[in-house]
């Protein structure tokens, strides 16, 4: 299972690479240096969510520099948000205000991505995160709805949809499920 969230991450971070690379325009010099920002937890306790989701753009980025030798060369400017809202409201303004990024990878979680939306938004800043599920960042029904919009993008399904699709996925083929939560009150 962590081998197919890395290559689904990977994949989202090269369609997000290739999206904003394709409109900047093509030159003839040197190859044209197009800086991404990734935020995320890199160290705490949500490190390994971080780190897995970095390195999956880390390698989108290696493939999409090497087929584009010459023409781009993609850097990653990375931040460090711990999974906290706090923290990510603390490194936002950072990267929204480097003018040498044109996308984000994250944030991972979606209290972070929130507390950083603001700074984002202001900038137009285009972020797509991997993992950042609430309904009401993109749905303009939601409770305090769609504040990601235009800026926000996201590559799984929200809540709303996770929760009933894996249940019919887990029920089907039986007769009476009989169904039971397990809460580690970590959330």
């Amino acid at each position: 299972m962590k081998k197919r969230g890395l290559i689904s991450v990977a994949a989202a971070a090269a369609l997000a690479a290739a999206s904003l690379v394709a409109i900047a325009p093509a030159s003839n010099a040197a190859a044209k240096t197009i800086t991404l920002a990734f935020q995320g937890p890199l160290t705490g306790e949500e490190a390994s969510v971080g780190q897995d989701e970095l390195a999956g753009m880390l390698y989108a980025v290696k493939l999409f520099n090497a087929k584009n030798t010459g023409k781009y060369v993609v850097k990653v400017v990375q931040a460090d948000d711990q999974g906290d809202p706090a923290q990510s409201a603390k490194v936002a303004p950072g990267i929204a205000s480097n003018k040498k990024i044109i996308g984000l990878v994250g944030a991972a979680y979606s209290g972070a991505t929130i507390a950083a939306l603001p700074y984002y938004k202001q900038t137009l800043l285009p972020m797509i995160s991997p993992s950042a599920t609430r309904v009401s960042i993109t749905n303009p029904a939601a409770e305090g709805g769609a504040m990601g919009v235009p800026v926000f993008h996201r590559v799984p399904p929200t809540d709303k949809v996770q929760g009933p699709s894996l249940f019919k996925l887990a029920t089907k083929g039986v007769s009476s499920p009989k169904v039971f939560v397990v809460d580690d009150q970590s959330a």
